[in-house]
């Protein structure tokens, strides 16, 4: 995989690190935060080819996050896959509009499958830059 940054969007600690660590293997560049203010600070100063948004976060939900990376034209097109364990057909629907690449269950996505899913839509990204 081409050099990439992501930035992991994830309070529960054990599967960040893990995302983390595998990502970085790939040879991509992360980025962490831990809430949804966090992850807009760190939004507004780096530039990333992907964000991994979980939507259950401290100080800021992730659809919020969303909607504001949206909102802002620096950030309005970067990738974002929700990875989420919230299962709302509505909230979903709204992750679509807002134009979210993909939104995969923690529950039903190993590691694995995670990073193979993320790495797939990174190299069309790369492709696309060419």
């Amino acid at each position: 995989m081409r050099r990439c940054s992501i930035l992991i969007v994830e309070d529960e600690a054990p599967l960040l690190r893990a995302l983390e660590r595998r990502f970085r293997q790939l040879g991509c560049d992360i980025d962490i935060a831990i809430d949804g203010e966090m992850a807009m600070k760190k939004l507004r100063t780096a530039t990333y080819t992907m964000v991994i948004l979980d939507l259950l976060l401290p100080k800021k939900h992730g659809l919020n996050v969303l909607k504001e990376l949206r909102a802002h034209p620096r950030t309005a097109k970067v990738p974002v896959i929700v990875l989420t364990n919230y299962a709302d057909d509505n909230t979903i629907r709204q992750t679509e509009k807002l134009g979210a690449i993909d939104y995969l269950l923690k529950v039903e996505h190993p590691i694995d499958s995670i990073v193979e899913r993320v790495g797939e839509i990174i190299k069309k990204i790369v492709k696309k830059k060419r």
